[in-house]
């Protein structure tokens, strides 16, 4: 969060991860990035966000639980941090494999390279845990990738999933203000 604006879709996906992990103990949580460069960016914004909360909302860490690999809660719920991949490989298979995860957060999906990966992944998640979510976010990128396919499969499924569309318009800096010449010819 930048100026009090959320800069970035994933932040606020981040973010309600940390809630829910806080919220519910006992949690294994997935987040779940396309490159290493990103995942570490998020590790960094949430240890951001963790030291700048006041003292009356503090998420209490258990001792020695923040690590390249995992943060974990006092109340024993436990965020790993993994990466997809943008290409398939032999081991992308295996993402969260012997986990329990029952809580995800996946980011960038549009450029993970292992349709089989998300598929394997899928599988190994909780239908039934009570407190259990899962958010799958991307920037789209056209219709041939893997967040294509679970964006399809969501639409098709008004049961269990739910298909969230937040257009480009809704970032604030992108719109004109009144008055002005562009908001004139496009607003």
């Amino acid at each position: 969060i930048a100026n009090g604006y959320v800069s970035h879709n994933s932040t606020i996906v981040r973010l309600i991860i940390l809630y829910w992990s806080f919220m519910h103990e006992g949690l294994r949580v997935a987040l779940v990035y396309d490159t290493d460069s990103n995942k570490h960016d998020a590790r960094a914004e949430i240890q951001g966000v963790l030291a700048r909360l006041p003292d009356t909302h503090n998420i209490p860490i258990k001792k020695g639980g923040d690590n390249r690999e995992f943060l974990e809660l006092a109340n024993g719920s436990r965020i790993s941090y993994f990466v997809a991949g943008i290409k398939k490989t032999r081991g992308s298979s295996g993402l969260g494999r012997s986990r329990g995860i029952n809580v995800a957060g996946c980011t960038e999906m549009s450029s993970w390279g292992d349709i089989e990966g998300l598929r394997a992944f899928e599988r190994s998640l909780s239908d039934i845990f009570p407190n259990r979510l899962y958010i799958w976010e991307s920037t789209a990128r056209g219709f041939v990738n893997v967040f294509h396919d679970i964006w399809t499969e969501a639409q098709d499924d008004d049961l269990t999933k739910k298909a969230i569309f937040i257009g480009w318009w809704g970032k604030e800096t992108y719109a004109f203000k009144r008055g002005t010449a562009m908001f004139e010819r496009y607003g």
